[in-house]
Order: structure tokens, then C-alpha cells, then sequence
């Protein structure tokens, strides 16, 4: 269940194995592995993104430290481990990552070291979630959080009807049955208040 990757300070891909090439390509237009080995993700993905994570890239390479990264990829909250590694392939240094997908909160993760360094992106696809205005996601991150719609109402100070109109608007648009389903959804994506404000790509 672990994507791994190598990529080199310029966001040229060195190295990905099948499972992080599911990761990171539309589900809808999946790319395999091999058939990204030696791209530049400069061209292969939003520009915005690239820039992004050319930075992280630049920042582990310079520092000598590796870095965690937080960030929701269609739909699923995709926490990426980088790391720097000496390649004969990359003399402008490259970045061993591995990514996984971790549900709910990470601030209480008995597997993710207490010292390390967490950079939340900024961008994020949001896949299904997507359908949600900025007040929906931050309604369903509460759910997920397990809060009432009463305590919602009161958190962001707001009427208790209004909070249950969103609601059930969240609900018809993830075509969730049940309060259940609408949890599962905050759950997988990680969602926070704060992804409200971040770019979507």
C-alpha cells in the first residue's frame, strides 16, 4: 500500500512503482509507472502543483532534512515522506519519497514521528468532494470530526437550520444516505476547517 518514488531536484521522475502512480494520476485517466519514469511532472501536472513541490524538493535537498508533506490527492488524504538520497543519476541532488493514504487526523498517529517537519499543501483535488462550496467542506470536516449539528450551528456561529441545510445539501451532492457516509468521506480525505481555504486544482 506504499507509493515509492525517486525524483530529482528538477521534478524529473527517476524511479515510481505502480502503486504511487495510481496515487498520483486521474483515476479516470490512470498513467503506469513506467510510462512515467524519466517525465518531468513540470509538464505532466498543474502548474501551481509543480511549483509547489519543486520548492519541498529544493528545501529537502538544501537542508539535508527530510519533510512530511500533507496533502489531499482525489479525494484522499496523501501523506508523502521525503527524503534525500545521493544518486549518480541526479547530480543536482534527487528525493526518495514514499507516499501512503492515512485517514482522519494525523496529529495523533502513533506513525508519524513526533519531531517530524509537516508541510500541508497549499493545492489539492479534492475528487468527489469537489461538488462542495468552501462552507460545505467546512461543515463536513466538522461531521467528520464527530460534532453535532447543534455544536456545528454554535462553532461557526450559525443558525441550527442553516447548518442541517448544508448538510442535507452535502449529503444529495456526495450521494451520502446516512450521517455515516458523510463522516467516512471527512474521514478519508483528512478534511480540516483549513482545506476550505486552500487552492483547488
Amino acid at each position: 500500500m506504499l507509493g515509492v518514488s525517486v525524483v530529482s531536484g528538477e521534478l524529473v521522475v527517476l524511479f515510481i512503482n505502480e502503486q504511487a502512480a495510481r496515487m498520483f494520476t486521474p483515476v479516470d485517466r490512470p498513467l503506469s509507472a513506467s510510462s512515467l519514469v524519466g517525465r518531468d511532472l513540470k509538464f505532466l501536472c498543474p502548474a501551481v502543483w509543480a511549483a509547489e513541490r519543486i520548492e519541498i524538493v529544493r528545501r529537502v535537498i538544501e537542508s539535508r532534512r527530510p519533510l512530511l508533506t500533507r496533502t489531499i490527492w482525489y479525494g484522499h488524504q496523501l501523506v508523502n515522506w521525503v527524503q534525500l538520497i545521493d544518486s549518480e543519476y541526479a547530480p543536482g541532488g534527487a528525493v526518495f519519497v514514499i507516499s501512503r493514504r492515512i485517514e482522519g487526523d494525523l496529529e495523533n498517529r502513533r506513525d508519524i514521528p513526533e519531531h517530524a517537519e509537516v508541510v500541508f499543501s497549499q493545492v489539492m483535488t479534492l475528487g468527489p468532494l469537489d461538488a462542495l462550496s468552501s462552507r460545505e467542506l467546512e461543515i463536513l470536516a466538522l461531521i467528520g470530526q464527530g460534532m453535532t449539528i447543534r455544536a456545528i450551528a454554535q462553532f461557526l456561529h450559525r443558525s441550527e437550520k442553516t447548518i442541517e441545510h448544508h448538510r442535507l445539501s452535502i449529503g444529495r451532492k456526495l450521494q451520502a444516505k446516512d450521517r455515516a457516509q458523510l463522516i467516512e468521506h471527512a474521514r478519508l480525505a483528512g478534511l480540516t476547517i483549513a482545506d476550505a481555504s486552500r487552492l483547488r486544482l
